[in-house]
């Protein structure tokens, strides 16, 4: 009799899951991963374009500290080799900060660049919308002021570059004392 009780316990202690129970619990587990994966993929694109407008706004001012720290203008400009900057509307690939002993607005020999960056990750890409006739790059004098080039930024994402989507889109607007602003929505091409 001892030993059928010791062999009822052990057959209790080593069971486990039936196959129609492990079906149940895996299609369970199916279903609140096909709800948590789209919920997740909207948070990291968020997270994606705050780290994009996180950074240019913070280029942005940093461009604008050194001029007035150095007392001398310094520019922000696109780039794609982060040595020589581009005329052309598409920060993608990065951009630069320069001083700019010369006033011209153009980097040339000599002139010291003062941070490299910003190329574009996973679905954000960085547009700019320029004054009209004015390069595509933002001068900032010795007073912290912005004397040329660049007005706005547009920070687009995924199907906000269609135009059918502005929540994925933010707009940086440089002021002429220098500062910045962001605000909900933008004009992507």
């Amino acid at each position: 009799m001892k030993s059928l009780i010791h062999v009822s316990q052990r057959n209790r202690l080593q069971r486990g899951l039936t196959l129609p129970e492990l079906l149940v619990a895996m299609v369970i587990f199916a279903i609140v991963v096909g709800f948590a994966v789209p919920s997740f993929q909207g948070t990291l694109r968020k997270q994606e374009l705050n780290s994009q407008l996180g950074l240019i706004t913070s280029t942005l001012a940093y461009a604008r500290s050194e001029a007035i720290s150095r007392r001398k203008a310094t520019v922000i400009c696109a780039t794609a080799d982060q040595t020589s900057c581009l005329s052309q509307a598409d920060w993608s690939s990065g951009w630069l900060v320069f001083v700019d002993e010369d006033a011209d607005g153009t980097l040339d020999a000599g002139e010291e660049i003062l941070r490299a960056g910003g190329e574009s990750g996973g679905d954000s890409s960085l547009t700019v919308v320029a004054d009209a006739g004015a390069p595509y790059a933002a001068r900032f004098n010795i007073d912290g002021e912005r004397v040329a080039g660049v007005n706005a930024l547009s920070v687009c994402q995924g199907d906000a570059t269609s135009g059918a989507d502005t929540l994925h889109s933010r707009t940086i607007t440089l002021t002429n004392v220098g500062s910045n602003r962001v605000s909900t929505g933008a004009t992507c091409p």
